[in-house]
């Protein structure tokens, strides 16, 4: 099984978009060195995304999370925060919101009141023009985190969100 990733991972790793960058060609090496292992794979991962390599970091997070075993708090911790940049990656750099909403819906069963995936997802529904599910998870983002509900409103604001939400939406409330 690890040579069967090890080569699918083969044609990313070899040509990576990242060219030269030290970091990036030592978290290579040892993840060739032992592919079973999620935490250098996530490493990776991460490493990719902040080198702006989108393609390669999302292959990398989708590898990752495949590779992450058990259901310790540290498993799922890592197989959220791999579900979470995916849902990220696909909603910005990708421009996918579908595959957005997936990954963001995974993230959300493991942490169910993480304020950024669901702030995330709602935007992503309102991108796929889902807008009566995006109304309710912009109203479980605002709930996660009621102090923060002006920031979360400002951004629902820019794409004319509050129009579309549900009669009986207190709506003033939240506007800037």
């Amino acid at each position: 099984l690890a040579t069967a990733l090890l080569a699918a991972a083969a044609p990313s790793l070899q040509a990576s978009s990242c060219g030269d960058d030290p970091a990036v060609n030592a978290l290579e090496k040892a993840f060739k060195a032992d592919s079973r292992n999620a935490t250098t794979a996530y490493n990776l991962s991460v490493a990719y995304y902040n080198k702006q390599c989108y393609d390669d970091a999302v292959d990398s997070f989708e590898r990752t999370a495949k590779l992450v075993k058990g259901d310790d708090a540290q498993a799922q911790d890592l197989r959220f925060q791999c579900y979470a940049a995916l849902g990220g990656l696909y909603y910005q750099a990708k421009q996918d919101p579908k595959e957005a909403i997936s990954n963001f819906k995974k993230a959300l069963e493991i942490h169910p009141s993480d304020k950024d995936s669901l702030n995330g997802i709602s935007m992503a529904l309102v991108k796929n023009g889902q807008d009566d599910e995006a109304a309710d998870y912009l109203r479980k983002t605002i709930l996660a985190d009621p102090r923060k509900e002006w920031s979360v409103a400002d951004r629902y604001a820019n794409d004319d969100m509050f129009d579309r939400l549900p009669h009986g939406w207190d709506t003033a409330r939240y506007r800037i």
